[in-house]
């Protein structure tokens, strides 16, 4: 029955805390300074939740702004684009992270810092994990704070069958 799932699968809202999707992103958004943060402290009823998790931003004392709650929704679409990258890995127990990650322009929508911070998703959450990460880009930017391990290549279409995939140092 679906009490014995629960009562199985749930030992107690301490542990389940532990390891929330919250949880999680908080310690994100705190290793790449974003200025907010989900409360720590959400209650449930196996399997919901009473309150709906909400984002609230930091006060310069460094406690939650209960008075201001933001949607998830409400970040700009670079912080969005950049946390969407983590979303794979909270289902990493379901299944195994893939070994390649292929990015089309994914810097697109996101300003200097947010690259900075993309930089630092890839190698600390698919990079050190041994995924290869391939990653298009017309931005100067984005080339110029790529980190020193990165390897490039230009692309140009095709001309009688030779290749046209350069390696650029």
């Amino acid at each position: 029955t679906s009490k014995d799932y629960i009562k199985n699968n749930v030992e107690n809202n301490d542990d389940y805390l532990k390891n929330a999707p919250w949880t999680l992103l908080n310690e994100l958004f705190e290793k790449l300074n974003f200025n907010y943060r989900f409360k720590s402290d959400y209650e449930f009823v196996t399997p919901n939740l009473k309150e709906r998790p909400m984002l609230f931003p930091i006060l310069s004392n460094g406690l939650l702004d209960y008075e201001s709650p933001r949607e998830l929704s409400e970040l700009s679409d670079g912080e969005k684009s950049i946390i969407s990258l983590t979303f794979a890995l909270l289902n990493e127990k379901r299944r195994p992270i893939e070994k390649l990650l292929l990015l089309d322009e994914f810097d697109n929508t996101l300003n200097p810092s947010l690259i900075e911070s993309l930089f630092t998703v890839l190698n600390d959450y698919f990079v050190s994990r041994g995924v290869i990460v391939v990653m298009t880009t017309h931005s100067p930017v984005t080339i110029s704070l790529a980190p020193d391990y990165a390897t490039y290549y230009e692309v140009f279409k095709q001309d009688n069958d030779s290749p046209k995939i350069i390696s650029v140092d």
